[in-house]
Formats: structure tokens, sequence, C-alpha cells
């Protein structure tokens, strides 16, 4: 039988102080939740406590309506990942920190999966979970092996672009974004050429140009960048601690794409990142659209190999509160309603053989 845990709230010198024992995922880390508080939205730090010890860690946002009329039927916890916590008491410690949520006013609690180093399995905490796929590269390998991994084509195009005098370099300087918009720019141009409509690079929830900012100037972001003859061609967005990272945001101008640019700045990454002395790095998933299969062809040719994650939600309030939770988050976010409709309206053998459009963290 598991023994009680109590799950209690913790400031962040608390919470980074207990990190240090857990292996923290960049979007766990204090520095990340903090970048991105906002208007609604803080920050929340809980210590999973078995006893006088520590057994694991819960860091999220605190996310609530703006109006003070909302907020009571509108609040809820978003986790990035699901808590770090010692799996002999996981199950115990979820259902703690869910009463505590409970007590605290909360409506629901969503999980998501951005490089989740958790290996339990969301249904198994009465989560209605949705299964995604990310693409990583076990940097535990050498130099040497991760460079067999490249294919035939990758090789041709670093090697094309040392032949074009590409340079490579990283920076936290926050005058980089101005590049990295233009770059991201231009490939959402290009993408709507080719018929992928949608495109919205901010794919991460609560992520914007301003937390891009924060992080930045934190020290867990990175802006790397690849220019020729002085001029920025492809940009990228990572963020890195200790162990892991997870490359972001990249994009590439038309100029760019020509020389090979994007192939050579994420070769560099993998390169840095294991530098650096990360175990993995991860290059994120793919949308549901017609470049899905591009993407994951690009991420493979790196040596990335599929990783599973899940994410999921539940309410912690039934009765009224729930379905009025439902109608402001309907209302809050109709967009929401057009996969769930056309799945059940329109059968799939019928389909658009385009699928949905979603957002892509990068194309090649």
């Amino acid at each position: 039988m598991n023994a009680p845990v109590a799950v209690v709230p913790v400031d962040r010198e608390t919470y980074d102080s207990g990190a240090r024992a857990f292996a923290l995922a960049p979007f766990q880390e204090a520095a990340w939740l903090e970048a991105l508080r906002g208007k609604g939205r803080r920050p929340a730090y809980f210590e999973l406590r078995c006893g006088e010890r520590v057994v694991g860690l819960a860091g999220g946002l605190d996310v609530a309506s703006p109006h003070r009329w909302l907020a009571a039927v509108a609040r809820h916890l978003y986790l990035y990942s699901f808590p770090v916590m010692e799996p002999e008491h996981a199950g115990a410690a979820w259902e703690a920190l869910k009463a505590l949520l409970r007590r605290h006013k909360f409506n629901s609690v969503d999980v998501a999966y951005y490089y989740n180093p958790s290996t339990l399995r969301l249904t198994e905490f009465g989560l209605r979970a949705r299964t995604a796929t990310e693409y990583r590269v076990d940097l535990s390998r050498s130099l040497a092996e991760l460079q067999g991994q490249l294919n035939r084509l990758r090789r041709r195009l670093i090697k094309r672009a040392a032949q074009n005098n590409l340079v490579y370099e990283e920076s936290r300087d926050v005058a980089r974004l101005d590049d990295l918009t233009m770059c991201l720019g231009e490939t959402k141009e290009r993408r709507a050429e080719r018929g992928v409509g949608h495109y919205h690079y901010y794919y991460i929830p609560f992520l914007d140009e301003p937390a891009l900012r924060r992080l930045l100037e934190c020290g867990l972001g990175g802006v790397c960048c690849v220019s020729h003859h002085g001029h920025v061609v492809s940009t990228g967005f990572f963020v890195r601690n200790a162990r892991r990272a997870y490359y972001i945001l990249a994009g590439s101008t038309r100029e760019g794409y020509e020389l090979g640019a994007a192939t050579y700045m994420q070769w560099q990454v993998i390169v840095q990142t294991k530098a650096a002395g990360c175990e993995w790095l991860n290059l994120g998933g793919v949308p549901h659209d017609k470049s899905a299969a591009q993407l994951v062809q690009f991420k493979e040719s790196f040596g990335a190999r599929p990783h599973r994650c899940e994410a999921g939600s539940c309410f912690l309030v039934g009765g009224w509160r729930k379905w009025l939770y439902r109608a402001w988050n309907v209302a809050a976010h109709p967009a929401k309603l057009i996969p769930p409709l056309r799945d059940k309206l329109l059968p799939a053998c019928h389909r658009s053989p385009e699928g949905d459009t979603a957002s892509s963290p990068k194309a090649p």
C-alpha cells in the first residue's frame, strides 16, 4: 500500500533547490515557467512529500481568465510535462495534488507532453490521454557515431555548407530575435505557397516573443543562426538545461534553403548540444498536415528516433461548474471544435487526403 503523500505549495527558491535531485525537462524548470508568466497566468510550484522526504516535484502555470467574473469557472493548472516523482509514490502523489487543487478552486488540470521525461502512463491516473510522437537524438553516442547516422543527402548538404562559407553561431542577444522573426516569416510564406495553411510557429501554449526574450535573459534559451557573407539566412531557438535540450523553432530565408543552411544549422545544434553535456536533443513533433511525411524524413535523416508521448486532462469539479467551464472553454477557443466535429460528421474514408493543418516547429 502506498504511504500517504502530502503536496505542499512552495516558492521558486525551494523548487529550484529540490530540482537538483530530479531530472527535470527544460519545460519543468522554474526559469521556463517564469518566462511564460503573463496576464491571467502565474507559475505554481509544488513539492510532493512522503514524511520528511521529497518524492517529487510539480511545476506549471496557474491559468485563470483575466476577467474577474470568469475567474471562478476558468481556473486550471497547466503542466508542460507530467510531474516528476518516484514511481512507487506516483498514485498517492497525483491524488494528493488533485485534492489540493480542488481545495484551491481549480476546475481542471491539463498535462502536456513536451519533452516529458516520465515513463508513467497517464491513463493509470484517471486522465483522458492523448498520444503524440516527438523525435529525439540520443547524444550518448560519440560524435563519429552521430555523424554516421546522417543520411547521404544530409552529409552532402553539410559539405556544401562548408564550401559556401556558412557560419554558425549561438547567442543570447535579444536583438537576434529580429532575425528569428524574419526567418520564421519567410518560412510561413513558403509553406503557404506550398498549400500548407494555418501555420503558426508559436505552437507551444503561451509562448510568444516576450517569453523568448525572457528565456534569453535568464539563460535557459538560446538563438542559433547561420550567416552567409554576413547576412543571416537561417535561425532557430532552443532551450537547454544540464541534461536535456529542445529545439523549439527554426526558419530559413529562401537563400538559406538554397544553400542548405537549415541542414547545417540543425547538425551544428546537435554538435553543440552534445558538447554542452546533454543526454538528449528533442527535435519536436510534426504537424497533422501534408508536410508531415517530409518533416519525419527530415528529422530521421539526422538520426532522430520517434518517442511516444502522452498528454491528458481531467476535470476536478462536477455539476454546473464543470459544464460552465466547458462552455467558457468553447467560447474562448472555438477552433478546437473543428477537428472533433469533423471526426464525428465526416467518415475517415471520405476525408481530404491533406488532413488537418496544424503548427510545426520547423520545416526542412
